[in-house]
């Protein structure tokens, strides 16, 4: 009785699969980072839109260019983040009040992006960062078909010296099926190539994709308010106004118009005072509040 081998499973077969496999991946890592986008333009308002200068980098962009990549990767996408604070860093004055709390917000912005990232499967990032790879060799090798075929030319022409060198080898054979058989691989390679990532079925179901539904859209409504709400974030003070509270201030501890003892309650409800309007805009309230206190 004869035994048969084991049918081998088509080769187009398993690029099939393996295509399947691949653009799941992509798919799942593209909606987790869509997700985390969508959270941090609901926590850090004032970075969705430039405030700084018009063609400063902002969350919608970082948004616009994860969604744009072919294969998403989390390295891209905390590159964005980084290139965004190095922005605020380079445009602000540490020497103002102002730029300090919106330095000190983006760095806030650096480290939530990276905690909500490190969350992510391990497995699943380091896939898609070897695709990345790959689709960049597979380009390069594209726009310099000679390299890629140097290997080739300089192998058949070593064979052929040899040929013709010893006297024992067998008689010369025609090389053009091993060169056909090569150009036959290099097409197919090459025919590969030409699959387009930019549009990836969601293929993903709905289990792969449960940590993801809770924040994968954002109500542009709230959004909007949100940044309406933060916009008037301008500090306002009336310098004249604090001049002379400052100067009815210096007049009570040199003059010495009250005892120790009150000079030091008074003190202290001034601290505060100030405490409670540290975290208000508009300082007309704290203002108001020391005139009455030191009248």
């Amino acid at each position: 009785m004869r035994v048969c081998d084991v049918a081998t499973v088509p080769s187009h077969e398993v690029e099939k699969k393996d295509y399947t496999f691949e653009n799941k991946d992509i798919t799942n890592l593209r909606c987790y980072i869509r997700s985390v986008c969508s959270r941090l333009c609901k926590q850090f308002v004032h970075f969705v839109e430039p405030i700084l200068k018009k063609d400063q980098l902002t969350l919608v962009t970082i948004r616009e260019n994860h969604n744009q990549r072919d294969i998403p990767t989390v390295n891209a996408f905390l590159e964005d983040i980084d290139r965004l604070v190095d922005e605020i860093k380079q445009l602000t004055n540490p020497q103002f009040l102002k730029d300090r709390l919106l330095l000190n917000e983006a760095c806030l912005l650096q480290d939530t992006a990276l905690s909500m990232v490190y969350q992510v499967d391990r497995g699943l990032a380091d896939r898609c960062l070897m695709m990345e790879q790959a689709a960049k060799e597979r380009k390069l090798n594209k726009l310099n078909p000679r390299n890629y075929c140097s290997t080739m030319y300089s192998n058949s022409s070593i064979l052929q010296e040899n040929k013709t060198v010893s006297n024992t080898s067998p008689p010369c054979t025609d090389l053009r099926p091993q060169d056909t058989d090569t150009q036959v691989t290099f097409k197919e390679n090459t025919l590969s190539e030409n699959i387009n990532l930019e549009k990836v079925p969601d293929i993903a179901t709905k289990a792969d994709l449960h940590c993801c539904e809770n924040f994968d859209n954002v109500d542009d409504v709230t959004l909007e308010k949100d940044i309406s709400q933060h916009s008037s974030n301008v500090l306002e003070l009336d310098n004249e106004r604090l001049q002379n509270i400052i100067n009815k201030l210096v007049q009570i501890a040199y003059g010495h118009h009250i005892n120790f003892n009150d000079l030091q309650d008074q003190m202290y409800q001034l601290l505060k005072t100030v405490y409670k309007h540290s975290y208000e805009w508009n300082k007309d309230e704290l203002l108001e509040d020391l005139e009455k206190t030191f009248k």
